[in-house]
């Protein structure tokens, strides 16, 4: 996403070219985080589409892998401010305080309705309507993250009889499996597994 937004030009993004060109990128960001948050000028594509999109997709990230609603808010109000607002973006511009408003609240809004569209999705079989590409297509809307790892590390409601490895056809298959658990006692805990099968 920053790759995309560098290469976009300077009025959409607001960004100025001249000193991320010439500023050394952690001068940038220590003098961004002391200065901010700020009312920013963003077009409103960006501060009232994108933004609460991008919640609602960090909340997803967290929703659909057994996270509730309040634990999902948190991970999307992480991400939204400690890893993007404050972490990444920071290096461009100065935090935001309308998007450390939006990008949360509209992730929990936007989020939460995702869930329900794409329960009811996955319920059905991955059928909207009948539909199954039409159903495939709006789970991806509402789940882009989790849709993307299914394809990856293999998903039954896909169609597939088992998972489906990042090899195929070569007698090797090598399967990537994200976790996200959460505990009443230890909170919520996250890591991997790779398998690779020869």
């Amino acid at each position: 996403m920053l790759g995309i937004l560098q290469i976009m030009p300077e009025d959409a993004t607001a960004w100025n070219k001249s000193e991320i060109a010439h500023t050394n990128p952690f001068t940038r960001w220590w003098n961004n985080i002391r200065s901010g948050p700020t009312w920013d000028k963003d077009k409103a594509i960006f501060n009232e589409i994108l933004h609460p999109y991008a919640g609602a997709a960090y909340y997803m990230s967290a929703r659909s892998q057994g996270c509730n609603v309040w634990q999902s808010l948190a991970y999307c109000a992480f991400i939204s401010t400690v890893f993007w607002e404050y972490g990444i973006e920071a290096f461009n511009e100065i935090p935001s305080t309308q998007d450390l408003i939006i990008t949360p609240l509209g992730g929990l809004i936007i989020g939460e309705t995702f869930y329900i569209i794409k329960r009811h999705i996955v319920d059905h079989d991955y059928r909207l309507w009948g539909s199954k590409p039409l159903g495939y297509i709006v789970a991806f809307i509402c789940d882009p993250l989790n849709e993307c790892l299914g394809y990856i590390r293999g998903n039954r409601a896909h169609g597939s009889a088992g998972r489906r490895g990042l090899v195929k056809d070569s007698g090797i298959s090598m399967t990537f499996i994200p976790m996200m658990k959460s505990s009443p006692v230890s909170g919520i805990s996250s890591g991997f597994t790779i398998s690779l099968t020869i």
